[in-house]
């Protein structure tokens, strides 16, 4: 399992999509637009599954909670 991961187009930055998945899965998704709020700039973006990455974790410093 893995989380998918977009690219905050504003800051650049990574931010979770909150959705956990595994490879097939993943692969399998249909290419729907689905929408995210950003913690680094407080909008929602829209994203397709093929603009997302799926990583193994997310490293705790890179956690929106522990950016404060």
């Amino acid at each position: 399992m893995g989380v998918l991961i977009i690219k905050c187009p504003n800051t650049g930055r990574d931010i979770s999509t909150g959705i956990e998945t595994d490879k097939d899965t993943f692969a399998a998704m249909p290419n729907d637009v689905v929408e995210t709020r950003c913690p680094h700039c407080r909008t929602k973006h829209s994203w397709r599954p093929r603009d997302a990455r799926l990583i193994d974790a997310i490293p705790p410093c890179d956690w929106i909670e522990n950016q404060r």
